[in-house]
């Protein structure tokens, strides 16, 4: 009789101990679940991550810095950086600054060849005739993938802010020649300076 009340006490405590383990280990997998949609916060122009959901919708964010360009100091590898202001027009600034003297306010850059009013609407926001030109940070949220410089076509190139036909053509050729190994090597291609550099970036990819 006492073997078999002792056969009952050992056989309870294992089906206590199972319960136990079975709900500790549901406890964890719904703690697990919600750790995946935390959002992943970084500093700085880092990517922050966020699982929206539990198929885990990736969104990236961005940090851009929005470079203003003074008119009145700038040279035809700054104003390029302007979207819709390719080299022709650059060298039209520069003459016009050369017989007309400094810019007084933006609106005044309407006044060069090939720019109208919507190449002003354009650019307005990138331009300065002050002293000293004041960057600005923007967050950019983007469900896209960055833009692959080894295989990205003329299109996927030209939605680079700054990048027209002839500098996404450039792009292409370099490639072609000696492809990218790294993005800092977009560098080496003709009209693509610091400035226009830390612009691209953060978006693109090899």
């Amino acid at each position: 009789m006492k073997d078999k009340q002792k056969r009952i006490a050992v056989a309870a405590v294992l089906f206590i101990g199972l319960a136990y383990i079975v709900i500790f280990n549901l406890l964890y997998d719904e703690r697990a679940v919600a750790d995946t949609k935390t959002n992943v916060v970084y500093t700085g122009s880092e990517a922050i991550t966020a699982f929206q959901s539990e198929t885990a919708t990736e969104t990236t964010i961005y940090t851009e810095t929005v470079y203003i360009i003074n008119i009145n100091t700038a040279d035809i590898a700054e104003l390029i950086t302007l979207e819709g202001i390719g080299e022709v027009t650059a060298q039209a600034i520069l003459d016009y600054r050369t017989v007309n003297g400094d810019f007084t306010a933006i609106e005044q850059i309407m006044e060069v060849k090939g720019i109208g009013p919507a190449k002003f609407e354009a650019i307005k926001e990138h331009i300065t005739v002050g002293d000293e030109a004041e960057n600005k940070t923007e967050v950019i949220q983007a469900e896209d993938k960055k833009v692959n410089l080894n295989t990205a076509s003329m299109d996927e190139l030209m939605t680079f802010d700054g990048v027209g036909e002839v500098l996404a053509g450039r792009i292409i050729e370099y490639r072609e020649t000696f492809g990218f190994r790294s993005v800092e090597d977009l560098k080496n291609v003709d009209g693509i300076g610091d400035v226009m550099y830390e612009r691209l970036a953060p978006f693109a990819e090899v």
